[in-house]
């Protein structure tokens, strides 16, 4: 069902920034480098690890990842319905919305396309689920393993732990002993402490430093400087129904609830302040940053909404269904049904060839694939189109593609001095995002230098080729990347 839901997403190259820098990273584990070593970025190894293992077994398309990732989306629904079922035995159906609620809203905020959150949070509730069925010390471990696989995928995914410790303590009262503690924690432990090891015997543990403690300090510093408090509200709309439900469960109690109200409220109390900490502390409020808050809304709206069915009388318990359905819909649905009206409509305008419509990132790469002569490069200024690499057949010039990574503070390279080291290359091609265009103010005080570098470089010596702008459905609005891609050509001297 999740694959069937995120099915719009399917048949494009690029949804978000994150998305193709990822499939660049995995790419080059596929081909025997570690992580960083010629792709740069500053989140944990274990994503890439994860990416090329998902990216391997999905044959290097974006649609197989993009199923792959799907896959997981539907089962982070079961686990967070069976963790909701032990915890609530006597709401029986409240497992189920909350794993409906999870798979449907996930999508939602930037979570259309492949981004850590919709592998981290899976893995959390996997562990979860093992805690609450673990049978002796080994099966704790196994548990401990996958929270440290989560973790190893993004560190934000710690945040979720205290809850499922309390899940855990409070359900498993047989299992509250120092040993099995011990081997819980071993398990967590356990890829954190696999990842550097790896790099020391490939004699790149300065690599994993840089790459890990040295990037995610400086991110971190960088975070707290610049939060905006004001994006919260706005990233918490689309969650409507959720946020509802959740707060008719905690008000509801014990009338809602039953006899396990208190335990409940606790772990969901704790589930949110763990996260409303990631966002508030860290200050990171990105629209995919909000999809860690669904599992504990999720799981207090499916109790809400069955606690309340449940004192209805049958007869009014299916028109109370009915209505809810029809409120959800007017609320959420034509937001929920644009991207499959966009869709519709684009792919009844898609055309084979050089053109893609809907997709400038994919036209944007046959283009280049059809007219770059052997040995010629492309390099690509902008964190939206990266995947014009893999579908022009070229690699990136530069270790570092995610082009704010060369004006950023926590990535080690002098970003002056590596696009003057590109742009010395003489790639055949640039292609550069239209709000990004020559001429145009950079939109961060550190980056004027780089674009600078940029701007002298085309004016002096390339021609603009062609523009591709995106197809933007009458309908449903836009899929994919929004804007348009400018094609610069070496102009011969």
């Amino acid at each position: 069902m999740a694959t069937v839901w995120r099915a719009p997403s399917l048949p494009f190259q690029e949804l978000n920034w994150d998305e193709a820098l990822y499939r660049l990273m995995a790419d080059s584990l596929v081909a025997g480098h570690l992580p960083g070593e010629v792709i740069w970025d500053r989140k944990p190894a274990g994503l890439f690890a994860l990416l090329a293992l998902l990216r391997g077994l999905a044959g290097g398309s974006a649609i197989g990842l993009r199923i792959a990732v799907g896959l997981a989306v539907g089962a982070g629904g079961w686990f967070l319905a069976a963790i909701t079922g032990r915890l609530v035995p006597e709401r029986r159906s409240a497992g189920a919305l909350a794993g409906l609620l999870w798979i449907v809203h996930s999508r939602l905020n930037g979570g259309d396309g492949v981004n850590a959150e919709l592998l981290f949070v899976p893995l959390n509730l996997a562990g979860g689920w093992v805690l609450l069925t673990a049978r002796g010390r080994a099966g704790l471990a196994a548990a401990g393993l996958l929270l440290g696989c989560a973790f190893e995928t993004k560190y934000d995914a710690a945040f979720a732990w205290p809850a499922l410790v309390l899940l855990w303590w409070h359900l498993r009262p047989d299992c509250r002993t120092w040993r099995n503690l011990v081997s819980l924690a071993v398990g967590a432990a356990l890829p954190a402490v696999l990842a550097p090891v790896i790099y020391a015997l490939a004699g790149h543990f300065d690599l994993w430093m840089v790459e890990n403690l040295a990037a995610a300090a400086a991110a971190l510093s960088d975070t707290v400087e610049r939060g905006d408090f004001a994006g919260i509200a706005f990233h918490l709309v689309p969650y409507a129904v959720p946020l509802i439900g959740t707060t008719l469960a905690l008000a509801g109690g014990r009338w809602v609830i039953g006899p396990g109200w208190r335990a409940f409220i606790a772990v969901v109390a704790v589930w949110l302040a763990g996260e409303a900490l990631d966002l508030t502390v860290l200050r990171r409020f990105a629209d995919h940053m909000f999809i860690p808050l669904l599992p504990p809304l999720c799981l207090a709206a499916g109790v809400g909404f069955d606690g309340l069915a449940a004192r209805l009388p049958a007869r009014w318990r299916t028109a109370a269904l009915g209505l809810a359905l029809l409120g959800w819909a007017a609320a959420e649905g034509r937001a929920m049904a644009r991207p499959f009206l966009a869709a519709a409509e684009i792919s009844a305008h898609r055309h084979n060839g050089d053109v893609a419509w809907g997709d400038p990132v994919a036209t944007a790469g046959l283009w280049l694939r059809h007219r770059l002569q052997p040995g010629e490069a492309v390099f690509v200024f902008g964190g939206g189109m990266l995947a014009i690499y893999e579908v022009a057949g070229r690699s990136p010039p530069t270790r570092f593609p995610f082009v704010e990574h060369l004006w950023k503070d926590d990535a080690p390279v002098d970003g002056v001095a590596e696009m003057t080291r590109i742009l010395a290359g003489a790639p055949a091609y640039i292609a550069v995002a239209a709000g990004w265009a020559p001429g145009e103010p950079p939109p961060e005080p550190p980056a004027q230098k780089v674009f600078a570098a940029l701007d002298t470089a085309l004016a002096r010596d390339y021609r603009l080729e062609v523009t591709i702008a995106p197809y933007v459905s009458t309908g449903g609005g836009p899929i994919g990347p929004r804007t348009a891609i400018l094609l610069f050509r070496r102009v011969a001297r």
